[in-house]
């Protein structure tokens, strides 16, 4: 059963915040190399963020089985790289999705 991670959340609206998480997101190679590290290792079948351009964000993790969604969510880097920008948005969101056939 295919799992997916689904995150979501709004760009904060006064400039200080937006300002902190633009240079978060700019020093954050870290982070992407680590989803790549994931992908390469068959943890992680696919990293996707998509935005509608109103400043409302998401990110889609698609992952072949609960057992890959376990390692995931286990992961404590995981959870450290996640948290780490969440003081600088707003209306963060994330859902577990699996498919239903």
């Amino acid at each position: 059963m295919a799992v997916v991670v689904f995150s979501e959340w709004d760009d904060a609206k006064d400039e200080a915040r937006l300002r902190k998480k633009a240079e978060w997101d700019k020093g954050n190679e870290k982070g992407m190399q680590w989803w790549q590290e994931k992908i390469k290792e068959g943890v992680v079948k696919s990293v996707s963020g998509w935005t509608d351009g109103t400043g409302h964000n998401i990110v889609w993790v698609e992952l072949e089985n609960i057992e890959k969604f376990s390692e995931l969510w286990n992961d404590e880097t995981y959870h450290k790289l996640s948290k780490e920008g969440l003081s600088l948005v707003d209306n963060y969101r994330i859902r577990i999705l699996r498919l239903v056939k």
